[in-house]
């Protein structure tokens, strides 16, 4: 979709190495997800579901310190860029706070319209925010220029800003846009 969508938001055509880019998936998508489910089944058939019960709440975590350390990674790679053109930040992070505040107030939006619960707007709010930072870091790494990555490598950064700024709000939102009752403050981050 990057031909089609990037003469529309962008004006400028991007000639894309297809098949490249599909090699490339493969391996920065499909192989991990492979290894990923052959790991799952060699630890429950050596030790035991028991046992996988006890590693899967570490593996989210392993899963985000492999994600960090591809921003990290790509933004040494381009530090003396950064040193040189202080203003790329100010350049990346506006339109990004102006990207997330789109879709947070676009998934409230329609989850109203579309009468979603309060609860499946939260889980489709987070969900529309929160979607594969990685894979797009590592093909904007390998595909396009510099200040892409930048823009890939410093959204984590305004994503967390956002997403800690909605759960304030959605006792808010419970409140005025869903009509329910909020849960307790505890339970919504509220009280913190």
């Amino acid at each position: 979709m990057i031909p089609i969508w990037m003469p529309i938001l962008a004006g400028v055509y991007v000639q894309i190495d297809a098949w490249g880019m599909f090699k490339d998936i493969l391996v920065a998508v499909v192989v991990p997800l492979i290894l990923g489910d052959l790991t799952r089944r060699a630890i429950i058939r050596f030790r035991g579901a028991e046992t996988f019960q006890q590693v899967k709440p570490i593996l989210p975590g392993v899963s985000m310190l492999g994600m960090y350390m591809i921003v990290f990674i790509s933004m040494a790679l381009e530090a003396n860029n950064v040193i040189q053109h202080p203003q790329y930040f100010l350049i990346v992070l506006v339109p990004l706070a102006f990207l997330y505040a789109i879709m947070f107030t676009g998934s409230v939006l329609f989850s109203k319209l579309a009468r979603f619960s309060y609860e499946d707007m939260i889980a489709f709010s987070y969900g529309v925010a929160g979607k594969n930072i990685s894979i797009a870091l590592a093909l904007a790494t390998i595909f396009f220029s510099p200040l892409t990555v930048l823009v890939l490598a410093l959204k984590p950064v305004i994503q967390i800003a956002f997403m800690t700024a909605f759960l304030r709000l959605s006792p808010w939102l419970q409140r005025r846009v869903f009509l329910t009752k909020p849960v307790a403050a505890s339970a919504t981050g509220g009280g913190a």
